[in-house]
């Protein structure tokens, strides 16, 4: 008799695969194995100690994430074995009717003009019905209302108490007010805030909004409390303290990520599905642009020249013999140079001077630098700056003062202000660091896609570092190209995206 492959379910987070030889279990720990990012960058690949591969199936407790189920399915096939599911799968289910929806909006939209729109109300009705998985909407398509919508609606089905994950404290103030203006008039007394410095925390409340630094530490008897966790800019879930909460939170069997710009990296995806759920909505900036949703966008590339004499030291050492210099020096020739600086007079006195700007750069000191040209030669603008140790209430105060009036301009790191942060009244972002990553880049750009009244289009300038030389090699002509510019190239790609 053909022998099955038996399924169980550990609890709300992994399936155990039962009955496995040691060669099938070989195939399945091969067939869910991907190469870690950027895995030539890894000392130990590097030394070839290690093929940079790490497999999502746990040899020892024979174990994957429930969220790969549908990919077991295939590896069932693929490999011509036969399974056996022992537990009802039908209970990951839910059964809600249209109507159920309808009547639920009418409440708790009752007092305000908000609504979902199509796609919104799509993605709340996939969310709640299938319990899991992932949605994929652009920045600024309106993710916190389908965040709230599926919030109210598990607060009056879900037994246990519901964890909203967000990246930042930005997101936690952020999200709070939103939802307050949603019309939820219970909302203090529902939803606990915790960051860091969170001056009160009220843990009985049946709502948690927090950042995953604040909790990823504590253990299962905290996670354990939640039937549902939401997690905001899913893409981060790739990280081993994002996984490590979603890991102990084995009783939530609701499990909904979203996310404006999913990982290409087939680990990230495995990692981000088996944990929360296969994609369950996709919708692209573009589409949104399009039903005239979101803002119009325009990309200025501006090209900063190098004089001579600095593109000559960049490609040369000491002796004079051809040497690139690392990429942190090019930095440091980049940001020390004095005159680079002057680009953002070029572009701030060519713009409306009601409007306001969202200037990021990589590193803090950096900002502080380009705070200070810009303070000594703007001073009808108002300036304000927010980083890391900027605190919570400051973040949200200056948030909404831009949201209210012009003639400001936000100086931000990428990794503070270049995700979540909802400006509608913002005009123009300025990139005054180099960056390549797509996700770093689309998450920034779309800080500036909500549509306002006072802007037609949001324009994006990018500075890019023009230290590319040419080099005669007999009869051929070598062109050199320095990281940010071929960082640039890269980000082109995107922007085309």
């Amino acid at each position: 008799m053909e022998s099955f492959l038996e399924v169980d379910k550990v609890d709300e987070v992994y399936l155990r695969i039962r009955n496995l030889t040691q060669n099938s279990a070989m195939e399945i720990k091969e067939f869910f194995s991907c190469y870690i990012e950027n895995r030539w960058f890894n000392p130990l690949v590097r030394a070839k100690r290690w093929d940079g591969k790490i497999s999502l199936y746990d040899w020892k407790n024979q174990t994957i994430p429930i969220g790969l189920f549908p990919q077991f399915i295939k590896f069932c096939q693929k490999f011509g074995y036969q399974y056996k599911v022992n537990f009802n799968r039908e209970e990951i289910l839910n059964d809600i009717s249209d109507d159920e929806f309808e009547k639920f909006y009418d409440a708790i939209f009752a007092d305000t003009s908000y609504s979902p729109r199509d796609y919104q109300d799509e993605c709340i009705k996939k969310s709640l019905r299938m319990k899991r998985g992932v949605i994929e909407c652009p920045t600024a398509s309106g993710k916190s209302l389908i965040i709230y919508s599926i919030i109210r609606f598990l607060l009056g089905i879900a037994e246990g108490k519901i964890l909203l994950i967000v990246p930042n404290i930005s997101l936690v103030n952020q999200m709070f007010s939103d939802f307050k203006d949603y019309g939820w008039k219970y909302c203090e007394s529902n939803c606990a805030l915790v960051f860091h410095k969170s001056k009160r925390i009220n843990w009985e409340c049946p709502v948690i909004i927090s950042t995953w630094q604040s909790i990823y530490k504590r253990g299962i008897d905290f996670f354990g409390k939640f039937q549902a966790v939401i997690v905001d800019e899913t893409h981060g879930a790739k990280s081993d303290s994002i996984q490590s909460c979603l890991k102990k939170c084995i009783n939530a069997e609701y499990r909904i990520g979203l996310t404006g710009t999913m990982p290409e990296e087939l680990i990230n995806q495995f990692t981000i599905y088996g944990y929360l759920g296969p994609k369950l909505f996709e919708m692209t900036s573009s589409e949104l642009i399009e039903k005239g949703i979101l803002s119009k966008i325009k990309i200025a590339n501006l090209l900063l020249q190098y004089p001579k004499e600095t593109i000559y030291s960049y490609w040369h050492d000491d002796e004079g013999d051809i040497q690139q210099k690392e990429y942190q020096e090019e930095l440091d020739i980049i940001y020390g140079n004095p005159d680079r600086n002057k680009i953002f007079k070029y572009i701030i006195n060519r713009l409306d001077k009601t409007q306001n700007i969202l200037i990021l750069c990589h590193k803090i000191s950096h900002l502080k630098d380009i705070k200070k040209y810009l303070e000594d030669n703007f001073k009808e603008r108002q300036i304000f700056e927010i980083y890391g140790q900027t605190e919570a209430d400051e973040r949200e105060r200056i948030r909404q003062l831009t949201n209210v009036q012009g003639s400001t301009i936000i100086l931000g790191t990428f990794a503070t202000v270049g995700q979540g942060l909802n400006i509608p009244r913002l005009h123009h972002i300025i990139f005054a660091s180099s960056y390549r990553t797509r996700i770093k880049i689309i998450q920034a750009i779309g800080r500036g896609l909500r549509k306002h009244l006072t802007k037609e289009r949001l324009i994006v300038f990018d500075l890019i570092d023009d230290l590319t030389w040419f080099h005669n090699y007999g009869d051929q002509e070598i062109l050199h190209i320095n990281h940010t510019y071929s960082h640039w190239l890269e980000r082109l790609k995107h922007y085309k995206q």
